[in-house]
């Protein structure tokens, strides 16, 4: 833990009288007013922490006051609450907060709740971040009660070992990796009328809206990944009706957790050049295509530990 200083507010209303000298909460301290009297009030301690006011936080376990050290990796839990962890220099967090835990770098949480190697090298097996990247959780199922997704949530789509390489738009609309209109968020829904709530399950149809709509529409008007027939680029729509259906099971690429999507009785896969492949259905429902979903806000705005 590491301080700039430690500030006593004095403020009435940040002050409450104590019966004695150990009566007070973590993150208050006891003071005796006046000096002599016997009495004591209970006077919050103001933490400053080197790196600003982000490296606070409030201990999980013991609800004291703390900062994390700028070198330390910080997980809040609760933004409102400040409610958190701080791993040591030589840690980093591990599996999903805020039911993980800090692990030695390098080192996975196993199932039974302890840190332990991976077991494939260096690639963390699923569910769990690999380690020291940004803090997006993607999306990571089984092989019978979710794929990973969930509806009404919202995710950044991104091709598997290529960099972190976005699933874009050009104008017009046309979906293609690394697109001129990029950031683009989709989210997941069980129509185009209803999103929903609750994981997505590997034998259901869902459609993915496009949350950023029209690039010339000031008011983004509700779009969402179209149909295209016969090896077509797959373009953005914004008639529900045209809303592409999917299917998508959890699988592997590289120890990297993706979702291999098709079409409904048709398949998805590239089209065009290997460096900047646009998408399309195919006839052949076993072609698939492999994309990572890391979840994020589906206004897009981050609050960063």
């Amino acid at each position: 833990m590491q301080y700039l200083s430690i500030i006593t507010a004095l403020l009435p209303f940040l002050l409450f009288a104590v019966q004695a000298e150990d009566g007070c909460d973590p993150g208050w301290r006891a003071v005796e007013d006046p000096a002599g009297s016997g009495n004591f009030v209970c006077e919050m301690d103001v933490i400053q922490c080197l790196g600003g006011p982000d490296r606070g936080y409030v201990n999980a376990e013991t609800n004291a006051h703390h900062c994390c050290g700028p070198t330390q990796e910080l997980v809040i839990y609760n933004q409102q609450s400040r409610v958190g962890v701080c791993c040591g220099v030589d840690q980093n967090y591990a599996g999903i907060a805020p039911n993980g835990k800090c692990c030695p770098k390098g080192q996975v949480l196993a199932t039974d709740g302890t840190c332990t190697n991976p077991t494939n090298g260096n690639c963390p097996s699923c569910p769990n971040q690999p380690v020291g990247v940004c803090r997006l959780q993607r999306a990571c199922g089984d092989a019978t009660t979710t794929n990973g997704l969930k509806y009404g949530s919202c995710y950044q789509m991104t091709f598997p070992n290529s960099d972190g390489n976005q699933l874009g738009r050009e104008p017009g609309g046309a979906y293609i990796s690394e697109g001129h209109i990029q950031n683009v968020i989709y989210k997941i829904c069980q129509t185009a009328a209803a999103c929903g709530t609750g994981p997505v399950k590997p034998t259901d149809a869902f459609v993915i809206q496009d949350t950023v709509g029209p690039e010339q529409d000031p008011n983004g008007a509700t779009s969402w990944i179209g149909n295209a027939a016969n090896g077509a680029a797959i373009s953005m729509v914004t008639a529900a009706a045209n809303a592409a259906q999917f299917h998508g099971t959890t699988s592997c690429s590289k120890c990297t957790c993706v979702v291999s999507l098709t079409g409904v009785g048709k398949g998805l896969g590239y089209i065009g050049a290997d460096t900047q492949p646009q998408i399309a259905f195919f006839a052949n429902p076993r072609v698939a295509l492999d994309m990572e979903f890391a979840e994020m806000p589906c206004d897009g705005v981050f609050n960063f530990p």
